[in-house]
């Protein structure tokens, strides 16, 4: 038996005066990730540092989707 149902009060009515109600809707409609903008996360405030070596092949692909794909500003460096 489902625990929330264990402490319901009794019914001061005959079952025929009530009726039962149901909620059916998948849960991913109910739930989704929040941007960091929705939650003012501290790196949506304070922006944040991704140190990248674009020697490397997998940092220059990564620098490369940053550049051209995730619609993100940024500043470029070098030490």
């Amino acid at each position: 038996m489902d625990p929330i149902w264990l402490n319901r009060a009794s019914a001061q009515l005959p079952e025929r005066a009530m009726k039962t109600y149901a909620l059916a809707a998948p849960i991913s409609t109910h739930r989704r990730i929040a941007t960091c903008a929705e939650v003012r996360c501290e790196r949506q405030a304070r922006g944040w540092r991704t140190l990248l070596d674009v020697s490397v092949p997998e940092h220059a692909a990564a620098a490369n989707w940053i550049r051209l794909h995730s619609g993100l500003s940024f500043t470029v460096s070098t030490p």
